[in-house]
């Protein structure tokens, strides 16, 4: 009588099946299952190529790791070179954030809850972008809706808390919230990281566009350092006209805003910006468009 090991793997599972061969009439044995827990499944993650002025960048490794088990997978992320980006993980998704311009490789090991490993790597390259003419840009051209987020050339413009915020006509418009008609504060900011901060030290050119201001004294602007807090003004005391109640749009120009945050704040530091913000009070209705920060 001779005996045959046969291997055959079904799906997840290694199935052992041990079958007696003779002349006689036989009766296999019953089947030994082996669960054989498999290691995660990798697709290569192609390079990426940035151009300055990204701001952060997101890589979702969900979509190239994947556990065939659906166990949790935990990640050791090593970069080779963080002078071109730093990288958190969070939940399966690398957050790249801008640091300079070259390239760096990034490796990722992967491992499984039964400690099954696989690792990968991608490069990341940073080159310079093209001539922008003005740092920050926002026009709002996207689909009309509600916003809370929307994301601006090196920065992200951001809306917290404030359904009365929305995008019409490409135009962002604050409107008497229907929910919370009685509602008299509101804000909304571009917010950046500490190690690619707003640098207004050298070029602080600012301009927007409105209409429908009801008054000047109910705009209002701060701008926060990661080392000197926050300074406050309002519209009307930056020194230009501002023409209000008007159903058209105005342009809001000034050259050298750094120059009016200095004489609130002297010792304001203006090369590590991280937050600029706007509010209103009196919930009065306003449209801005066309933000323009920094000139290239």
């Amino acid at each position: 009588m001779k005996n045959f090991n046969l291997k055959i793997p079904l799906m997840l599972l290694g199935l052992v099946l041990t079958i007696h061969s003779c002349d006689e009439d036989f009766e296999p044995d019953f089947p030994v299952v082996e669960i054989i827990n498999q290691g995660p499944k990798l697709t290569e993650i192609a390079t990426q190529t940035l151009a300055r002025g990204f701001g952060t960048f997101e890589v979702n490794l969900n979509s190239f790791i994947i556990d065939q088990e659906n166990d949790k997978i935990s990640y050791v992320i090593t970069n080779s070179n963080p002078s071109v980006v730093t990288v958190t993980e969070k939940e399966g998704v690398l957050t790249l954030t801008e640091v300079g311009e070259g390239m760096t490789k990034l490796n990722i090991k992967a491992t499984d809850a039964s400690e099954n490993s696989v690792e990968t790597s991608f490069d990341v390259i940073v080159e310079k972008g093209e001539d922008r003419a003005f740092f920050i840009f926002a026009d709002f051209e996207v689909p009309d809706g509600a916003v809370d987020t929307y994301t601006v050339e090196n920065g992200s413009w951001e809306t917290w808390g404030f359904p009365g915020a929305s995008v019409v006509d490409g135009t962002f418009l604050w409107d008497v919230d229907p929910e919370n008609p009685d509602e008299t504060f509101r804000y909304w900011a571009l917010g950046f990281t500490s190690s690619n901060p707003l640098d207004l030290s050298n070029n602080s050119y600012f301009a927007f566009d409105y209409k429908n201001l009801a008054s000047a004294s109910t705009i209002g602007f701060y701008v926060a350092s990661s080392t000197d807090g926050e300074v406050e003004f309002y519209l009307s005391d930056l020194g230009v006209e501002v023409i209000e109640g008007n159903p058209n749009f105005n342009t809001f120009e000034i050259e050298d805003l750094g120059a009016k945050i200095l004489e609130v704040d002297p010792s304001f530091d203006l090369a590590n910006i991280i937050e600029f913000g706007f509010n209103t009070e009196g919930g009065l209705p306003v449209s801005f468009d066309n933000l323009k920060i920094g000139k290239n």
